[in-house]
């Protein structure tokens, strides 16, 4: 009743004073303004705004949502950082060497992927997907390509692995940060000593580089040899007789159907098969089809940025979380990718929050916008 009785008292004072109806007419008319601009920075943002987990393009280390314990990531004396596959103590962790790759449908089957052992696929602008393709750096290719430009998310999968990052120039906005980051640089436009161009194939797509001039310019530069970053759990990859009989292929569709990505399980290796466009995608080196023993898919918000700098180019937020996808042993967890802050390595989590331990052998990242779809 007291309520009332103001709120009544309230409407005969707007009533009699003109000032007072100015007032609460500005102050009405500013709330508004606000929430309006509230609503549209979140549309605008997409789940780096909406999403618990997503704090953001700078992330936080103090972030409590999600918060696991102090996990202990050390590994068996003579197995891999990159990988978790068992070699020589002396070649467990050598510097990264993260190659950008590119996959116009043209130039495949490229160089080198097979024997990537982390790759992550993403698409780059004109609807084409482009590969960082990231090598310890201990086996001998001796082709490795076709190398192409940088870009901005790219970075960040590079930076989380303190990995040399090769490249033939960029957006502009790449550029910039690649100094800003201070990171190992391998720039074909400033290095071409590294690298060679085919005469039989057409410019841009011709640019070509082997490992063994990879491990030369570590040297030249005064780079160390050995990695720093922690790597991601691993386990013992499921026995034959208990691997599914039937598995659902994995179907990507990234955009055109040149670029539709399928991963077919084969049991007897517990592996997953890669075709690309309709076709088992080959390594021009060996002639092998492309596999993985751990495939993920990073639900990752995707947009045009709209700056000066990197107008028309696309943005992602690869700082902060979503939905994630970890195919292996046949099966597939549904889960959760975290990633605080740019040199935090990105983690993948279940639904609830135990970190995914993967098999030994190559692990290969499908990142995909939100709106793609992703049939399993």
């Amino acid at each position: 009743m007291r309520i009332k009785k103001l709120f009544r008292q309230f409407i005969v004072l707007l009533k009699k004073s003109r000032r007072h109806q100015i007032i609460f007419g500005a102050a009405g008319f500013l709330f508004l303004t606000a929430l309006g601009l509230l609503i549209f920075y979140l549309v605008q943002a997409g789940p780096a705004a909406l999403n618990v987990i997503n704090k953001g393009e700078e992330g936080s280390r103090n972030n409590e949502q999600g918060k696991t314990a102090e996990q202990d990531y050390a590994l068996p004396s003579g197995t891999r950082l990159l990988d978790g596959m068992t070699v020589p103590e002396a070649e467990s962790n050598k510097l990264p060497l993260a190659v950008m790759i590119e996959n116009l449908s043209v130039v495949r089957p490229q160089s080198g992927l097979s024997r990537a052992n982390l790759v992550y696929e993403a698409l780059a602008e004109g609807r084409i997907t482009r590969f960082l393709a990231v090598f310890a750096g201990t086996e001998d290719l001796l082709e490795i390509g076709p190398v192409r430009s940088a870009r901005v998310y790219y970075l960040d999968w590079a930076v989380e692995l303190e990995a040399a990052y090769i490249h033939c120039g960029g957006d502009p906005y790449a550029l910039r940060l690649l100094k800003q980051y201070k990171m190992k640089d391998l720039d074909q436009s400033y290095n071409g000593y590294f690298f060679w161009r085919k005469n039989e194939m057409d410019a841009p797509h011709n640019l070509f580089t082997k490992t063994l001039l990879l491990v030369e310019a570590v040297d030249a530069k005064g780079w160390p040899d050995q990695g720093n970053f922690k790597p991601w759990l691993f386990k013992t990859e499921a026995t034959l007789d208990s691997r599914p009989d039937a598995v659902a292929d994995l179907s990507i569709d990234f955009s055109a159907p040149s670029y539709a990505v399928v991963w077919k399980y084969d049991r007897e290796n517990n592996q997953y098969l890669r075709y690309n466009g309709g076709f088992p995608h080959l390594d021009k080196n060996n002639n092998e089809q492309i596999a993985a023993k751990n495939v993920i898919v990073q639900f990752m918000f995707a947009a045009l940025k709209d700056d000066d700098l990197a107008k028309g180019r696309l943005g992602m937020h690869t700082i902060g979380g979503d939905k994630a996808l970890i195919f292996r042993d046949g099966e597939v967890v549904s889960g959760i990718w975290k990633k605080n802050y740019r040199e935090d390595r990105t983690r993948f989590y279940t639904e609830d929050w135990k970190e995914i331990e993967f098999n030994p052998g190559t692990i290969w990242i499908e990142v995909v916008p939100l709106e793609r779809a992703v049939s399993y």
